[in-house]
């Protein structure tokens, strides 16, 4: 809870912060399909669907856009196993548009690179350490113009996060893999 609330708190402070700066601030509500949790020396195990809010601070130069964001991960289930677990990434991030004929549809790539904080309930991390990890996403999109305001876009993402688990001294890798479908507003 302690986790939610200041990712909640930083998310806040970034949309009052682009409304002071030259940048804009895109809230993203996302659907991540059930995907795979892996601990190093475990076969991987299913995870249910569950849902993501982010918000990022970005700066537009040309066709490409950069900046930093934020996520907060609803707990996620894992289908074969006691607990719940979930990652607050920070991360930043990379999108190229491309230009098209259409004044509707403009396609775009979308690239991410951060830091995650790794967190489970007490059911999952037992007597158990956690730690924190490398995050990466890489994915397409489209920005929906809507009245020639291009705030809007969908985008389909593959993620990755990671953390660590120690298990008694033994210090082991955790992967949480999953392709997600991602709804964008921005606020310039």
């Amino acid at each position: 809870m302690k986790k939610a609330l200041m990712a909640m708190t930083v998310i806040l402070m970034l949309g009052l912060y682009s409304t002071l700066a030259l940048g804009s601030t895109t809230f993203n509500l996302s659907f991540d399909s059930a995907g795979k949790h892996k601990i190093e020396s475990n076969d991987a195990t299913d995870t249910k669907a569950a849902a993501s809010l982010e918000a990022e601070y970005t700066v537009t130069d040309g066709p490409s856009e950069y900046g930093v964001g934020i996520g907060y991960q609803s707990p996620r289930e894992i289908e074969e196993l006691a607990g719940e677990f979930s990652f607050i990434p920070v991360y930043l991030t990379g999108k190229y548009s491309f230009q098209t004929d259409s004044a509707n549809v403009n396609p775009y790539i979308v690239g991410r690179l951060g830091y995650n904080f790794f967190s489970g309930d007490s059911d999952y991390e037992g007597t158990n350490d956690l730690g924190n990890g490398f995050y990466c996403a890489l994915g397409f999109g489209v920005t929906l113009t809507q009245a020639g305001d291009g705030k809007s876009s969908i985008a389909a993402l593959y993620e990755v996060n990671n953390g660590t688990l120690d298990a008694s001294g033994s210090e082991q890798t955790v992967k949480y893999s999953k392709a997600k479908l991602v709804y964008s507003y921005k606020f310039d």
